[in-house]
């Protein structure tokens, strides 16, 4: 069992890096979001959260988040050091939390952020919990801690797909 704390940015549209610290206080990881282009720009501009893209890098490895604009439900490709690897789909489409399905190299999880809870847990397909990605409810901060059980998904993935989740709500 690994403890992570991370900081999300305040602002959504910033792309400034932030990083991922394990117990020691030691950063293991940077992510930050990512315009791919300058209409990407324009579009944050009037429409915050419009598309969402995520880079991280970690040790030699670099992951990619990119989403594919749909109209009913939004969609992502994940890639690592510039190969796909999975995809991140919402699987709710009208719901108070968020519910994503991971697909990594086959195997399937899910991101599960239930309304007025604090915890987010990720779970593979047979309930198994991953990760619990927790925050203080009244912490101005935007400080939140990560417990790793598995080491099936990487720390810096999961996180991204928590900040990811956070720039998507509304």
């Amino acid at each position: 069992m690994d403890k992570y704390i991370f900081t999300i940015p305040l602002m959504k549209g910033v792309k400034k890096a932030f990083e991922i610290h394990n117990e020691k206080g030691i950063t293991i990881a940077k992510i930050q979001k990512f315009y791919p282009n300058f209409l990407n720009i324009l579009t944050e501009i009037f429409l915050t959260g419009w598309e969402v893209n995520i880079k991280a890098n970690q040790d030699e490895k670099e992951f990619f988040i990119k989403e594919h604009f749909r109209w009913t439900k939004n969609g992502w490709s994940i890639f690592e050091n510039g190969l796909k690897i999975g995809t991140l789909t919402n699987i709710k489409a009208i719901e108070l939390g968020d519910t994503k399905e991971i697909v990594i190299d086959g195997k399937k999880y899910y991101y599960l952020d239930k309304p007025l809870e604090t915890k987010t847990y990720i779970e593979d397909e047979n309930k198994n919990v991953i990760a619990i990605i927790d925050y203080k409810l009244f912490d101005l901060s935007r400080k939140k801690e990560i417990v790793l059980y598995s080491n099936e998904i990487a720390v810096t993935l999961l996180v991204c797909i928590d900040y990811l989740s956070t720039l998507k709500k509304n």
